[in-house]
């Protein structure tokens, strides 16, 4: 996504956004000049689980109920919203998850990451998931959807994506992912200073809504990684397009799972990566 230079955003109003004094120094006559500027705000979010600290979130303050929600599910915590009882919000960024009875929590904590963590705005746990072991996550998943898309609507999507992303613009430091529907309508959008923060997001808002993962396509600003990938396919999502790029990790999970993997979707053209089968041709909608 291209950074344009905008005025302060509801970015001031809702806390996720700063305003900072900067010297701005130009190359190569070394003119300086004193000016404001926004940059993004980084908090953490506290999860316990059962009384149990899980992991701590760096993220960006907004949405932090439906991170924590969407996290759960995509990390494979729960395997259904149902195994929630109750997710309390306190102070200091502090959530509480209270699981159904009968649910071994400190097994499914191990299975899903074997410490208690901080997960930083740069997304990644403090050692490195291997591609195994993420392969041993997905192998009794895949992915059942009949959905198919003409080439227009995963355009059209990935450029709304872009002109939604009013905290990036105004920032330049924000990830940005929405869930579409078939049709190509916006179904949950986010920005969060992490990638995965954002999918998870936009996974919580769908879960709160009741939207079928298998009828919507996830559009996205990030690099797709495995783990990326991972969080898609837990929830069911069959396809999944970003304007950045493909890691070998993430083509990969895709494989295995039988998702759909788009990437460098600009304009009118885009990578597709796994399981093609699911992209139509189609005469173009007004894409520009």
């Amino acid at each position: 996504m291209e950074r344009r230079t905008v005025g302060p955003s509801r970015g001031l109003r809702d806390g996720t956004v700063k305003e900072v004094d900067i010297e701005l120094v130009r190359s190569p006559t070394g003119e300086r000049e004193r000016r404001k500027d926004l940059i993004a705000v980084e908090k953490p979010v506290h999860v316990l689980i059962n009384g149990v600290h899980y992991a701590t979130i760096m993220c960006t303050p907004e949405k932090r109920a439906e991170l924590v929600l969407g996290h759960l599910l995509s990390e494979g915590i729960v395997k259904s919203p149902q195994e929630i009882r109750s997710i309390d919000a306190g102070r200091g960024g502090l959530f509480k998850v209270t699981l159904a009875p009968g649910i071994d929590e400190k097994a499914r904590v191990t299975y899903a990451s074997p410490f208690a963590r901080i997960i930083t705005s740069a997304c990644s746990p403090n050692r490195p998931w291997l591609f195994p072991k993420l392969v041993d996550r997905v192998k009794p998943l895949s992915i059942e959807s009949r959905l198919k898309l003409d080439t227009c609507t995963i355009s059209l999507a990935c450029k709304r994506l872009n002109e939604l992303a009013e905290k990036f613009r105004a920032t330049g430091g924000l990830h940005a992912a929405g869930l579409f529907s078939a049709d190509g309508s916006l179904e949950a959008f986010a920005e969060d200073i992490g990638r995965h923060n954002a999918v998870d997001k936009v996974i919580g808002i769908a879960i709160k809504r009741r939207l079928r993962f298998g009828d919507c396509f996830l559009a996205c600003s990030g690099r797709l990684s495995g783990d990326m990938v991972l969080k898609a396919v837990r929830v069911g999502i069959p396809i999944i397009a970003s304007i950045a790029s493909a890691l070998s990790s993430g083509v990969d999970m895709a494989e295995v799972a039988g998702a759909t993997l788009i990437g460098f979707v600009r304009g009118q053209r885009m990578n597709v990566y796994t399981h093609p089968e699911r992209i139509q041709p189609i005469e173009e909608k007004g894409l520009m």
